[in-house]
């Protein structure tokens, strides 16, 4: 881990993206990047608190010009260890796309 950074997962090949966990002590940003031009859905990604999650950023908004392959709704943290993490949430990844989640609300 350097400073506010964590790789959750950058050995998918078989799905071609990489997931990563920007952090301070009162933030955190999970990033999850999908280079195919498929979606990926329910796709599971670590994170380090079963709270709930909110997507912030999507590089397929259709104001980019995109799809609008996206997370409509908020996604809570489980239970389910995933990449180093104690907890997961399953994800839309749009294709060709990269979504940022934000923690709202921390559970624990």
């Amino acid at each position: 881990e350097l400073g506010g950074f964590r790789w959750l997962n950058c050995n998918d090949r078989d799905n071609s993206i990489l997931t990563f966990l920007r952090q301070s002590d009162d933030e955190h940003m999970i990033c999850v990047f999908n280079f195919t031009p498929v979606p990926r859905y329910n796709y599971p990604v670590g994170c380090p608190t079963d709270g709930e999650y909110k997507e912030v950023f999507n590089s397929d908004w259709a104001g980019y010009g995109g799809s609008n392959v996206y997370n409509p709704n908020t996604l809570t943290g489980r239970w389910i260890s995933r990449d180093d993490q104690p907890h997961s949430i399953e994800v839309t990844v749009p294709p060709f796309g990269a979504v940022f989640f934000k923690l709202l609300e921390k559970h624990d």
